[in-house]
Order: structure tokens, then sequence, then C-alpha cells
């Protein structure tokens, strides 16, 4: 295709050239009969000079005007510059076409490269997510996570795996494992404890289950979304159809193997639906006019984000009786907990969640929080900076 195009403009750009260059007029026949017709009028003075019709003053005159003339018309016409330029202009221009569409090719272009009409770019889509490399190879190309962790806790990991040994069924140990093996950045090690619940309970396992294996698959993987935790994602959807986070790692998956229009409807419907606390809508807002243009919809606007409490809902609550105002922390706390259980949050949100339950004097509930919210942020340090900072406020171990 792209060799018809470059030989059509070369067509074209020569055609323009010869039609532009046959149109510039001549001027030399012009400038020759202008030479002739001075000099005629020289040989006139001579004649009307030896008649006597003229005087020898205004012979002289005249003929000094008629030879300016002369030498003036058999110069360069200004006209015939103006050609020469228009000529030298075009055949430049048409070189640079030429000499630059090359260029541009032989940089950016790719000669080997076959059409590509959108049922051979969706067939080539499927054809990689087909023969895409599994969770085990993606993990052996991973490097090793460097989670620095005191040998106290280390210990106490230790004994867990050990005693987990003699009791494979145990589900409550594994999910504890798997959330050590996550804060100790033993990633594959949490995969597999979180398989083993997920084996454990088998039909019973719920979309958080399958969301947690999902996550530790990814997380094992370097970001990579496998063939096995797709299968988890599918799990999660096939309990839970509307889970956000399921749903933008599924918008992912299509981003990886090369369909970025199916990314952009799976993003653009969590815009629209806007779930303010989850921590990947940031990363959408931000990404998803890059794929709105990739899915042919360069006007795309994303709808605004859901505002926060007003100044009025502030004040509102400030006047609250105490009772009221313990009421409606309970309630915030209850609707803080569950959206961070179903679609994540950031480190701020979970450090939030740890400080009302402390204000509410429950110290074992902000623990399990803060325990998990390690685990969720395990390879990210800063995220544990602030959990840590809100641990301590909050007086937990």
């Amino acid at each position: 295709m792209i060799y018809l195009f470059i030989t059509t403009l070369c067509l074209a750009i020569g055609a323009v050239t010869w039609a532009l260059w046959r149109n510039a007029a001549p001027v030399a026949d012009r400038v020759q009969a202008d030479v002739a017709f001075y000099k005629s009028q020289l040989q006139g003075l001579d004649r009307d000079k030896a008649r006597g019709v003229i005087s020898n003053a205004e012979f002289e005159t005249l003929r000094a005007e008629v030879a300016r003339r002369l030498i003036h018309a058999g110069k360069q016409n200004p006209q015939q510059t103006a050609n020469t330029l228009n000529k030298t202009l075009i055949l430049t221009v048409g070189l640079f076409c030429v000499l630059g569409s090359g260029i541009t090719y032989a940089t950016l272009g790719q000669y080997d490269m076959p059409d590509q009409p959108l049922s051979a770019r969706v067939a080539q889509a499927d054809q990689e997510r087909q023969n895409r490399i599994s969770q085990a190879q993606a993990e052996q190309d991973t490097p090793p996570s460097t989670v620095v962790a005191d040998e106290a806790h280390l210990a106490l990991v230790q004994q867990l795996r050990t005693a987990l040994e003699s009791r494979p069924n145990d589900i409550t140990g594994h999910m504890l494992l798997a959330r050590e093996e996550s804060r100790l950045g033993n990633t594959i090690a949490a995969k597999e404890a979180q398989q083993r619940v997920v084996g454990i309970k088998g039909d019973g396992a719920s979309a958080m289950d399958y969301l947690r294996l999902a996550e530790t698959q990814i997380v094992a993987a370097g970001g990579y979304i496998s063939p096995e935790a797709e299968d988890s994602l599918k799990l999660v959807l096939q309990r839970d159809p509307e889970n956000p986070l399921a749903r933008f790692r599924i918008g992912a998956l299509y981003d990886q193997i090369g369909r970025p229009d199916l990314t952009f409807q799976v993003w653009s419907r969590l815009l629209e639906e806007d779930h303010p606390n989850a921590a990947f809508m940031a990363f959408i807002r931000d990404q998803i006019p890059t794929y709105a243009v990739m899915a042919g919809a360069p006007r795309y606007q994303p709808p605004a984000p859901v505002k926060g409490p007003t100044a009025e809902d502030v004040s509102a609550a400030a006047n609250l009786s105490a009772e009221d105002r313990i009421t409606m922390i309970e309630g915030m706390v209850a609707s803080l907990g569950a959206r961070l259980a179903e679609t994540g949050g950031t480190a701020q949100e979970w450090a939030r969640l740890i400080t009302s339950l402390s204000v509410l004097g429950r110290q074992q509930q902000a623990q399990a929080v803060f325990d998990e919210a390690q685990s969720v942020f395990a390879s990210d340090p800063s995220a544990l900076s602030v959990l840590t900072d809100a641990a301590v406020k909050a007086g937990l171990r």
C-alpha cells in the first residue's frame, strides 16, 4: 500500500510541475521584438536628420533616449526572472516532497508490513491472546522483590509455613499465609497460598477469593495478565459481573493484546459509573483520552468526577449531637470499609479507616485492617509508610 501511495504522490507532483513549467510564459520573443523596434527608430532618426526634418540638437536628444531604451530592452526582463524563479521553486518543492516522503517512510515505516484492516487486527489480537506466555514463564522473567523484614516476623511466617504442612486444609491458616507472604514480597508463595485457599473452598469460593488470587497472580508476574490470571478474573465476574477491579484488569488485558478499542469501552464505562474510591480511577482518567483516539472517538469527553461533601454538609455534621455524630461516623466507616474490600483504594483511605476504627474503640478491627492493608501495599514502601504512621497514632502494634 505504501508503495502505491509514494508512486501516486510522485506522479501527481510530476504532473503539476510539468503543467506549471509549460504555462510559464517565455519572454525571449518579446525582448527581440523590442530590440528590433528601437533599432528601426534609430534608423528613422538618421533619415529624418538627413532630410532636415529635425535639428541637430533634437537629433542628439532623441537618439540618446532611443539608445537608452534599446539598452534597457536588451537586458534580462524582470518577468523572465520571475518565471525562472517559479520554475526553480516548482522543482525544489517537488524534489523536497519526494525526498521528504522517502525519508519519513525510511524512518517510521515498515516496508515488509502488510496492510492491516480492522478484521486483520482483530484476528491478530485474538492470536496474541491465545499464544501469550504462561503464568509460570512470566514469573520466571519477573525479578524477585526486595522487601526488607525483621527477623522476628520472618520466624513467625516460617512457623506458619511449617504448621500448615501438617494442616493442608486449614483455610484460615492459608489465608493468613497468603497475606504474610505478600507482605514479605514473596509473590509466588503468596499466589500459591491463595490458590490453596480457593482449592479448599471449591465451589464455595467467593468473587473476592478469586479476585485476590488474580491479584496475586498479576503481582507475581510483574503486572502481566497471564491466561491463568484471566481465568481467575472470569471467575470473579461470573460471581460478581459488575466488580470494578476485575473489569479494570480485563480492560488492561485488552490493551496488552492490542485491542485498545475494547480497553476504551471497558474503562469509559467505569468512568461513567464513577467509583471515586477505587485506586485505579485516577489512572483511567489520565489515560482515557489516548485510548479514545485509538478507538476512533477523538472527541470523547470523560465525565466529571463526583465531588466530595460540600461546605454545607460539613457544617451540618458539626451541628450534630455526639450520639448522632458517632452514628454518622459508624456509617462512614462501614461504607469506606465495604468500598475498600470491594474495589481497593489508596493508602491514605486505608489509613483513614484505621484511624476511624481506632476512634470508635475498635482496636482489634483496626489491627485487622492494618494487617490487610500491609498485604495490599506490600510492594509499595511509600504506602507502607503512610499505613505505619496511622497504625502508630492508633496505638497498634
